[in-house]
């Protein structure tokens, strides 16, 4: 998966325990101490299907809505809590507000992180993102999913996501593709009437739609919920807004799920807590905000505390190590679409810190 880039419009729907993706974790060898493995179940997507399929379709989907992790999807209300569903469990782990405090089977907090900033979401999800990093935006702009669902709902950028011989509802061999979209041109009908503009960025040679840099080829289908494969190392680029300020989340591992009869989906992974620091430094400018300024070297501050994983540590934990990495969870809901006719160029970026 290559150079991908999305604005805040449209960033990433779904409540992974209300789908039923949550898979019982029986005798987990890698359950904390003291518990009972068998009563541990992980927020997990579905296993690769044996059944193989050819000949089936391509389909065409595009994303009509994002939960960041300040509104509860099922009840579309502000909550503090919405992030506990938005994600996998990457770890394997289940870490409670007791291992947090005791660096129980985690990696060490950051010095001056708070006790509590390891604890997982329901079914041990992982999403530093959205219980830290989303809530101090949403101190800063209480009205930031609004805002971000608002651009795409009037027909501005999008994601498209290409899935490939779309059959029955398991097959091992479904391989699907992601791109960028902009300015359709008047409000989307959220039909296949809707034939969305591609950015040039999204395509290896800027040209070719057959060609695009974020590639799933591992994609699998069971039971109707589509999974890009397993989560894997990519350079792929998430770039959104907070107000008038571009931010970029870069992840170092990625991996999207969305259930093809009512296209609720999620994007899950991790990023390096350094590269996050770094995007806020050029977002920020454009808000005045430069390293030095404290309003932004407390924000910071604030990031590289929340980091709950270690990067290139086996099943991203070691409890010699100190955390260096945010994990998040995303939500997306996806409708129907046409294939894409046309591709435009990316727009410049803006912002930044001398």
């Amino acid at each position: 998966m290559g150079n991908l880039l999305l604005r805040s419009s449209l960033l990433f729907s779904l409540s992974l325990a209300s789908l039923g993706f949550v898979a019982c974790g029986g005798a987990d060898p890698s359950a904390p101490s003291g518990s009972d493995p068998s009563n541990v179940t992980h927020a997990e997507p579905p296993d690769r299907s044996d059944v193989v399929s050819i000949g089936g379709a391509t389909r065409w989907l595009a994303m009509s809505h994002v939960y960041l992790g300040t509104v509860d999807p099922k009840t579309g209300e502000s909550s503090p809590e919405a992030w506990r569903g938005l994600g996998f469990d990457l770890d394997h782990r289940v870490t409670s507000a007791e291992d947090s405090l005791t660096n129980h089977d985690t990696c060490a907090r950051v010095v001056g992180a708070p006790p509590g900033v390891l604890t997982d979401g329901d079914d041990g999800i992982d999403n530093a993102f959205g219980a830290h990093f989303m809530q101090t935006v949403k101190s800063l702009d209480s009205d930031i999913e609004r805002v971000a669902n608002a651009g795409v709902d009037s027909g501005d950028e999008t994601i498209l996501l290409r899935l490939d011989n779309v059959g029955p509802d398991d097959n091992a061999g479904v391989p699907g593709a992601l791109y960028v979209a902009r300015d359709l041109g008047g409000a989307p009908t959220w039909t296949e009437s809707d034939h969305w503009p591609v950015v040039s960025s999204s395509l290896v040679d800027g040209v070719d739609l057959s060609k695009p840099v974020a590639s799933f080829p591992a994609g699998y289908m069971t039971g109707g919920v589509w999974v890009s494969g397993p989560l894997e190392a990519t350079t792929a680029k998430i770039t959104f807004r907070v107000g008038s300020a571009p931010f970029a989340l870069s992840p170092d591992a990625m991996q999207i799920v969305v259930r093809t009869s009512d296209g609720s989906g999620t994007i899950s992974g991790f990023t390096r807590a350094t590269d996050l620091v770094a995007s806020l430094a050029q977002g920020a400018g454009a808000l005045g905000l430069c390293p030095g300024n404290a309003t932004f070297d407390q924000f910071a501050q604030m990031v590289t505390a929340s980091a709950d994983l270690v990067a290139d540590a086996p099943g991203f934990q070691d409890d010699t190590r100190s955390c260096d990495a945010l994990s998040f969870g995303i939500g997306v809901t996806m409708k129907p679409t046409g294939a894409p006719t046309s591709v435009v160029p990316a727009q410049p970026a803006a912002g930044g810190c001398e």
